[in-house]
């Protein structure tokens, strides 16, 4: 699926690309992040593209 490795580096810079892509702020989420308890409000809001 992703051929770079997954690092702080790439994270943030998938971040930075997204916000200047879409010109809007980017809440960028690991799985692991995101608390059970919020995942099913997270996952109504989410917007996959």
């Amino acid at each position: 699926m992703f051929t770079m490795p997954i690092t702080f580096d790439n994270f943030m810079e998938l971040s930075f690309f997204l916000v200047e892509l879409f010109n809007k702020k980017v809440d960028l989420l690991t799985p692991k992040s995101l608390s059970p308890y919020m995942q099913p409000t997270v996952e109504k809001e989410v917007i996959w593209c």
